[in-house]
């Protein structure tokens, strides 16, 4: 791969982290937009490139820009049933159900193909994402934890699932008792006050939690968002994490608003790699790093391999792609209620 110095762009008003992220995906196999942590700490602080062919100023914003991304990553949440946890009697750890995403159908009839980005990974089976929006409350689309088969009490809400390095979670994804977490509410769906299903557009989420485990984790130990004020305008750079496809986390960093509806209305249209698992993952203004949007709900992104026989995660640079996300500023029913929570 031909290096190339960002640093005149860098300077720009102009220049968006995200196009800086996305030249980093050129040698990927599969160009389906999504990095997780040690490959981004790889091709950001690689020390050739960021030694040899930035000058200061450049240096300080990509390493900049690698530990906000990884500060973000420790607010999202896994969102779990409890019966795909299992526990080992006087352990400090748990087993989260899962197996190799290409041994997983994620349809009636197909499953991933093995050559597929992450194929053999373990694939969790979770209702979707989440992340704390407060010290003690998390945020996510409020179809992960409200419907008819959907019990609260038996939601859990598991921080910092993401890979360190290769090779992590080679067989089950394995936790501390201390990133899980549970509902306060003792009801099994949540008050109408604390989300908007589908109503006036909206998909929102807030739960109050404690630590799932006496004598395991404080509150004061999980960070929480930086929400941004001003409301996200069109081709605006933004980036996504969370579990697509019940993953270890992903950063989605191929991402910009598509189209940005009326002022009333509470969503806006994004182009970002979001899969199945990813709903009520957090999105981000890629040049501030602070949240301006909830995944919702949008087109599927998988599409027949050529010999029909399983699937692959669609281009993410199709024109025609778009995924519905919350907006979060200010006069949003969400933004209100969380206020006040």
């Amino acid at each position: 791969m031909e290096l190339i110095d960002f640093a005149p762009r860098l300077r720009s008003q102009q220049t968006s982290i995200t196009d800086i992220l996305r030249s980093f995906n050129e040698t990927r196999s599969e160009d389906d937009g999504r990095l997780e942590l040690h490959e981004l700490e790889k091709k950001i602080l690689s020390e050739h490139f960021i030694m040899g062919q930035l000058d200061p100023l450049a240096r300080v914003q990509y390493v900049d820009c690698f530990d906000k991304i990884k500060e973000n990553m420790a607010t999202v949440v896994m969102v779990v049933p409890v019966s795909s946890i299992f526990e080992a009697p006087g352990n400090d750890w748990v087993i989260i159900k899962s197996k190799p995403l290409y041994r997983r159908q994620v349809s009636t009839d197909y499953a991933i193909c093995k050559s597929s980005a992450y194929a053999t990974q373990p694939s969790a089976f979770c209702n979707g994402s989440g992340f704390f929006a407060k010290e003690n409350v998390i945020a996510t689309a409020a179809h992960v934890v409200v419907g008819p088969n959907i019990n609260l009490q038996d939601l859990r809400f598991i921080r910092g699932i993401y890979m360190e390095q290769a090779g992590d979670f080679e067989q089950q994804i394995v936790v501390h008792k201390a990133q899980v977490y549970k509902p306060v509410l003792k009801d099994q769906i949540l008050p109408a006050s604390d989300y908007e299903l589908f109503a006036a557009d909206s998909d929102w989420a807030l739960i109050s939690v404690v630590p799932a485990y006496a004598g395991f984790g404080l509150m004061s130990e999980a960070p929480f968002v930086k929400i941004k004020n001003k409301a996200v305008g069109a081709n605006d750079p933004l980036y996504a994490i969370g579990h697509g496809l019940g993953l270890p986390l992903k950063v989605s960093f191929d991402g910009e608003v598509m189209d940005v509806e009326p002022a009333a209305a509470n969503f806006f249209e994004s182009k970002l790699t979001l899969l199945g698992g990813n709903s009520g993952s957090p999105v981000f203004c890629a040049a501030t790093h602070q949240l301006v949007g909830i995944y919702m709900r949008g087109v599927k992104k998988l599409q027949l391999s050529p010999n029909g026989k399983c699937f692959i995660v669609k281009n993410e640079r199709d024109a025609y792609e778009g995924q519905e996300c919350l907006r979060t500023h200010l006069k949003t029913n969400f933004r209100n209620r969380l206020k006040t929570i």
